[in-house]
């Protein structure tokens, strides 16, 4: 029996080649976008799974009073292996961490790479994977490392390198070799080697141990240290409440003075990925599953509609069936069989266009998108499901026709589908116009983040990385080489900071207030560390005074910006020069305004300008960056010069450098990949749409041959023929914009609330969709009529 369906399905698919290719392809398109977006979805979900234990891992985060007093995904130093020694009831594992920059070398092959220095137990309490060596035993002395299988190719051309050495610098300049104790699989990306607003890439693994080298060990063990990324593990059967007075008494009894402004807190890894940093992840996959679920909702109301349509043209058919003796669950059968088959066909083009378009695809979205286990169950479930939605109304309302009425071409007892049609076309271009006026907007959006005056000139910006030699001595070297660079013919300015306008940077917040004040009264400003170029480098105007007195003799100057100033109750810039200030880290010491800049984004447009407060490398002596503004010319040889220039200068470090436009990218790494998505949910948006038009007006031209007909013998002409079958799709599309119109506004609205600097909501996108996808659908309606409308009326009078 179902043999005999799928036959009579093929070959009725084949008498109407044209409308089944339209129904296959856009039901095909929405299948493959839904798929891919369903894939990078369950990739997302399944980030930190997999570990051992990792319902009862939990990252240790901090919630300040005042969010610019710290970073919520760090917290203070030993708070971790404090709850693991003193309540090893409650917490049965933990692991802490300082994330580094380093130079790590052999022979003649120099890269910066980031260095994850924390406990041994980060082999065995994440589960992470080493090809090569012993877990318990490849951390256990200050001078081994752990790296990945990636590294271990890049410095020594193959995986098995246990035993090898190579040698990093410290911060002082120094250099030591370690030796490799394991070569670890290159893990799934996951919150414990990629961590922060903008993610660490970590692939070289140190002990706690060897933090003397980089001297840093007191800042790991410090209480007043609030910048260690920790994890702990509980018990069975804990749940995090049972913690919350432990970490409250640990705070109080060893950092008090920091008491009062934290609350520590534990978040599940899993739900971390998620929601951290403003729900960026969650954000991200709640707009794409929108988009996604619009799209195949496009696509479902297209086949449906075209199942409709054409059920009517085989009202003879069904009478013929029936008066030869079928059964009305045969008839069932056969409509069920013929809707299932052509959903499947879209289905399995849907899967090979997904694996075709996985590559591209995660390019777009920056991630891996992979295939989630028993994904062959989807397109036959979806298939069945779509198959039996869109055959079911026909296959009941048509089978119970009489043969008598089936024969002459008639229906009885069943209403004209033509509104049921209507309505769900209108609920289609309802979709398009959303997502089309989404991706206008999110457009937009970026567009602005990228045009918008930032306070500085970011043309022609490059930041090198720089070697470490954080010391008196080595800040004043650094300032002799900064002067040599910025003499070079190429370069219009030079400065050294340890911070560049990338949003990963400058995120400390000191306390700031006016000597002789309440230090109660401070503001919480972000610290930046730069030296006195900063300002003429990134062209960041000076309001008053200047960008630290030269020759810079006193470590104890400061600048500000706008917002500071204000801030700390001075009415003018100008008043700010020269009073003296204090901070909540420097203790007793006395700072003195040099100079007041204007207001500049640092960070992302996400977040309103605050309080800035800039000290020099003098005073701190550390650096993390070169920053250099290229005059106008021929970017690929001066890339080139300057080089060779920076390899005379710092022989022993890699000329990493980055421009400031790709530091925006990575900045706004989020929205860039949804307006991609958004991007491919547009065409085939359009796609989907113009399919679905075209097939009904195919289908309406179908049963209205003899009518056009008619109307050539009265006198029509070309122009009122097509303007016969465009006016109702005009009409639909007119109410489709009343009912988008507000949810549009209402979602993007909200969406953009998120940003404290944004685009206006105006009313240009909106109208813009509408008159383009009425000129669109207007232009389809004319080519698909013209060939009916030019034809002899003496012929169309005899097609039906």
């Amino acid at each position: 029996m179902f043999r005999n369906y799928l036959k009579t399905a093929l070959r009725t698919l084949r008498k109407t080649p044209v409308l089944s290719l339209v129904n296959v392809l856009g039901l095909s398109a929405g299948l493959t976008f839904f798929f891919l977006i369903g894939a990078y979805i369950w990739g997302e979900w399944r980030v930190n799974a997999g570990m051992p234990g990792g319902d009862r891992l939990y990252i240790v985060r901090s919630d300040w009073k005042d969010p610019n007093m710290g970073l919520d995904w760090t917290t203070i130093g030993p708070v971790s292996q404090a709850l693991h020694e003193q309540y090893p009831q409650l917490v049965t594992g933990y692991y802490h961490h300082d994330g580094i920059m380093g130079i790590v070398s052999r022979g003649d092959k120099h890269f910066s790479e980031g260095l994850q220095v924390g406990d041994a137990s980060f082999l065995t309490l994440f589960g992470f994977k080493l090809l090569y060596g012993d877990a318990p035993t490849a951390l256990n002395s200050p001078d081994k490392l752990v790296l990945t299988d990636a590294m271990a190719v890049k410095f020594f051309g193959r995986k098995d390198v246990l035993g090898q050495t190579l040698s990093i610098q410290s911060f002082s300049g120094g250099k030591k070799d370690f030796t490799i104790g394991g070569v670890l699989e290159e893990p799934a990306y996951n919150t414990i080697t990629y961590y922060g607003s903008a993610p660490a890439d970590n692939h070289f693994f140190l002990p706690a141990t060897a933090l003397k080298f980089f001297n840093r060990d007191g800042g790991f063990t410090s209480w007043q240290n609030p910048y260690i990324v920790s994890y702990i593990q509980l018990a069975p059967g804990v749940r995090p409440a049972q913690l919350e007075a432990p970490l409250k008494k640990l705070i109080r009894d060893n950092a008090p003075n920091l008491a009062p402004n934290l609350r520590v807190y534990l978040t599940p890894i899993h739900d971390y990925y998620l929601h951290a940093h403003g729900d960026t992840a969650w954000n991200m996959i709640r707009a794409l599953a929108l988009i996604a679920v619009f799209i195949l909702l496009m696509a479902v109301i297209n086949f449906v509609n075209m199942s409709l349509g054409n059920s009517v043209t085989r009202l003879r058919e069904i009478g013929v069936r029936k008066v030869l003796g079928s059964l009305r669950r045969q008839l069932v059968g056969q409509f069920l069989t013929e809707s299932v088959v052509t959903v499947l066909a879209a289905a399995l083009i849907a899967a090979g266009s997904f694996w075709a378009a996985r590559p591209f695809f995660g390019d777009l979205l920056g991630r891996d998108i992979p295939t989630p286990p028993a994904a062959w169950l989807v397109p036959i479930g979806l298939s069945l499901a779509i198959g039996t939605l869109a055959g079911l109304y026909p296959a009941l309302a048509l089978s119970g026709q009489q043969p008598s009425g089936s024969l002459k071409g008639k229906l009885t007892g069943v209403g004209d589908k033509k509104t049921l049609r209507y309505a769900l076309l209108t609920l289609q271009f309802v979709s398009a116009i959303v997502v089309l006026i989404a991706a206008l907007t999110i457009r937009q959006q970026i567009a602005f983040f990228f045009h918008a005056d930032l306070g500085y000139k970011k043309d022609r910006i490059v930041s090198v990385t720089l070697p470490r030699d954080w010391s008196g001595d080595g800040v004043r070297r650094m300032e002799i080489k900064r002067d040599e660079l910025s003499r070079n013919p190429d370069v219009e300015a030079a400065s050294f900071s340890f911070e560049i306008p990338d949003g990963n940077a400058g995120n400390i917040g000191t306390g700031i207030y006016r000597a002789g004040q309440n230090p109660s009264t401070a503001l919480i400003a972000t610290q930046l560390i730069t030296d006195e170029n900063y300002a003429a480098t990134y062209k960041i105007p000076v309001v008053a005074g200047a960008m630290f007195n030269t020759p810079v003799t006193d470590s104890l100057q400061v600048v500000v910006n706008e917002t500071a100033a204000k801030a700390l109750g001075f009415a003018s810039p100008g008043q700010a020069l020269r009073q003296p200030v204090k901070t909540s880290f420097a203790g007793p010491a006395i700072f003195t305004i040099a100079g007041v800049i204007k207001d500049f984004h640092f960070g992302s447009m996400r977040d309103p300008i605050g309080p800035l407060f800039i000290i020099h490398p003098r005073y701190s002596f550390t650096y993390r960056y070169m920053t250099l503004r290229l005059r106008t010319g021929e970017l690929p040889a001066q890339m080139s010069a300057l080089q060779k220039e920076w390899t005379r200068l710092f022989p022993d470090a890699p000329f990493n450098y980055s421009f400031q436009g790709d530091a925006l990218k990575t900045m706004y790494d989020i929205e860039l990949r949804m307006d991609k998505a958004a991007g491919v949910a547009t065409v085939i948006s359009l796609v989907i749409v113009l399919l679905g038009v075209f097939g009904i007006v195919s289908l309406s031209l179908t049963r209205r041959t003899r009518e056009v007909g008619i109307r050539k013998v009265l006198g029509a002409n070309l122009a009122q023929l097509i303007a016969l079958f465009t006016r109702e799709f005009l009409l639909l599309l007119g109410l489709a914009n009343l009912i988008a119109w507000p949810l549009a506004y209402l979602g993007l609205r909200r969406w953009l609330d998120q940003y404290a600097y944004k685009v206006d909501l105006t009313v240009i996108p909106f109208v813009a969709v509408g008159t383009g996808m009425a000129l669109l659908i207007t232009a389809l309606i004319a080519i698909r009529a013209l060939k009916t409308a030019r034809a002899n009326p003496v012929q169309s009078l005899r097609t039906e």
